[in-house]
């Protein structure tokens, strides 16, 4: 199971085709607070965006194994990433038009989050691009800034959003003093569990005797 978030943003224009296909175009993503206040840091972005192009480009529908279409054009604008996507699914073709489809959603695989004081969740700094989806509205709770499970189908299973471990939190988990404000969000919420709620049924460990030293090689 792979760690996958999503980011939100608007279609602004579609164009039906002779052959019953659809074009839409829009904002991708950009480094704007997500509605779930989180931030897609642009100098990462600016990596990931065009490797996703030019390696594919898919577009899906609704983060699903749904191959709705492929992204035709890539532009980076001052204000964030657009893109042009030919839609040749029908039933997605149907939903744009109908307006049940109303953005992009970009889908990251292993996405890296630290804490930032911008962004109440943190800002993405790191992951793959692997898709882009069309997506429903953003007032809608699957629209949101969410993690989700990749099954090995391709499906992308919405599971709870993970919150970012404080430093004094991971301090108390580890026995330690935090040295870093550069929290990486877990990828297995097992892992968020705290250390309390694990008995320890382990016995306690012989004290080790001193090794012995040997001289040091003379050269």
């Amino acid at each position: 199971m792979t760690e996958l978030a999503q980011s939100y943003a608007a279609i602004i224009k579609s164009e039906k085709q002779d052959d019953g296909t659809l074009k839409v175009y829009g904002k991708a993503t950009d480094d704007s607070i997500d509605i779930d206040k989180q931030i897609c840091d642009e100098t990462w972005l600016k990596r990931a965006m065009p490797d996703w192009f030019t390696t594919g480009g898919n577009i899906r529908e609704q983060h699903s194994n749904i191959a709705a279409g492929v992204a035709t054009d890539y532009e980076w604008k001052a204000d964030g990433h657009y893109i042009t996507a030919l839609v040749v699914d029908p039933v997605s073709v149907k939903k744009v038009e109908s307006g049940v489809l109303k953005g992009f959603s970009i889908g990251i695989r292993s996405p890296r989050v630290i804490r930032d004081e911008k962004a109440a969740n943190g800002r993405i700094i790191d992951g793959q691009i692997v898709e882009v989806s069309l997506v429903d509205r953003p007032a809608n709770p699957n629209a949101k800034l969410m993690l989700a499970k990749a099954a090995e189908s391709g499906e992308l299973m919405a599971v709870p959003q993970l919150e970012i471990p404080s430093p004094a939190d991971l301090a108390k988990r580890a026995g330690a003093t935090p040295v870093a404000e550069d929290i990486v969000k877990d990828a297995d919420p097992k892992e968020d569990a705290p250390a309390e709620s694990v008995p320890d049924t382990s016995e306690p460990a012989a004290e080790d005797a001193p090794a012995a030293v040997e001289p040091a090689a003379e050269t």
